[in-house]
């Protein structure tokens, strides 16, 4: 939950540099803040998501993947969809 929760705060301060295009500079992989993960940010349409591509501590102490509330793996876990820069660019 913690990792969600860091990045949730992630994909939110990267929500003013989303863009239409393709080509827009936060597209890409971005390294977490504690550097515990990596974020790749994918354009959606018109729209922009994120997941989780990458776990420096992928396992639990059982030495099974790490998983959301939800059940499913931490890696490749969805954290954010259908954003978009508003009417101001922003």
């Amino acid at each position: 939950m913690k990792y969600l929760a860091l990045m949730g705060v992630m994909i939110v301060v990267a929500l003013p540099h989303l863009a239409q295009s393709a080509t827009d500079p936060i597209f890409g992989r971005w390294l977490s803040e504690n550097k515990g993960a990596v974020i790749e940010i994918t354009p959606c349409g018109d729209r922009a998501c994120g997941r989780m591509v990458w776990l420096r501590n992928p396992l639990d102490t059982d030495g099974h993947p790490k998983k959301a509330s939800n059940g499913k793996p931490l890696c490749g876990f969805s954290l954010a969809a259908g954003f978009r820069r508003d009417e101001s660019g922003k």
